[in-house]
Formats: structure tokens, C-alpha cells, sequence
């Protein structure tokens, strides 16, 4: 049993506690024990106040959980996605070429003094793939 549970289950057995005593009191002579009567009811709505709150929070929690459990799935298929496509050369091939693209276009002056084309940053890459 979860702490959140055990928390909800203590608090309905105060409020089933407290409902016992109101119902007693009214049974008995209510104006005799009023004080304790509007303690009571005070308490019951105290009680179910927090009790709401924790099964707010319980639901929260366990919507998360689902969720967490569904993205997880997601993750696992693009994971497994992934590892299909880094073991396939015509993807690497492609990769290479946006990079070289990339660098390209970020900075044609510092492209232009290191390498002389677009086919040196290529090999460039692919001795870093091999490696």
C-alpha cells in the first residue's frame, strides 16, 4: 500500500469516526452537546476537505504514471528507430553531408581556409565515422 494511500484510508476512518459521534449527538440531546457537535462537523469537513486533496493528488500521480508509461514506449520505438538507422551507410552518407553543409554554411570563411571544397569536410567526417 502507497503512503498516499494509507494517508487516504486514515483520514475516511477519522471522518467515519467523527460521523459516528454527530449522529450519537443527534440522537441524543444536541443542545447538551453543541460544542462538541459543531466540533465535530467542523472536523468532518476538515477531514473530507484533506481527503479530497489526497485523492487529487493520487489521481495526478497516477495519470503521470500512464503517461510516463506511454512516452517511455515512444522512446523505446524511436530508439529503436535510431539504432536502424545508424547502422544503415546511406543514412551515415547523408548525416556526413548535412555536417559538411552545415559547417558550410555557418562559416564560409573559416570552411574556405581549412578545407578547399565540400568533398574535404565529407572525407573529414567520414575518418571520424570510421574512427
Amino acid at each position: 500500500m502507497t503512503k498516499e494511500q494509507e494517508a487516504i484510508d486514515y483520514v475516511q476512518k477519522q471522518i467515519d469516526y467523527f460521523k459516528k459521534q454527530i449522529k450519537f449527538i443527534e440522537a441524543v440531546n444536541r443542545t447538551y452537546y453543541e460544542a462538541e457537535y459543531k466540533l465535530y462537523k467542523n472536523r468532518v469537513k476538515q477531514f473530507e476537505t484533506v481527503l479530497n486533496m489526497l485523492k487529487e493528488k493520487d489521481n495526478i500521480i497516477n495519470e503521470q504514471l500512464k503517461e510516463n508509461v506511454e512516452l517511455r514506449k515512444e522512446l523505446n520505438e524511436e530508439n529503436k528507430r535510431c539504432m536502424i538507422l545508424t547502422n544503415n551507410d546511406k543514412f551515415k552518407e547523408q548525416v556526413i553531408d548535412l555536417m559538411a553543409l552545415a559547417i558550410i554554411n555557418y562559416d564560409d570563411q573559416l570552411v574556405i581556409n581549412r578545407y578547399k571544397n565540400i568533398n574535404e569536410v565529407k572525407q573529414c567526417f567520414e575518418r571520424k565515422v570510421r574512427e
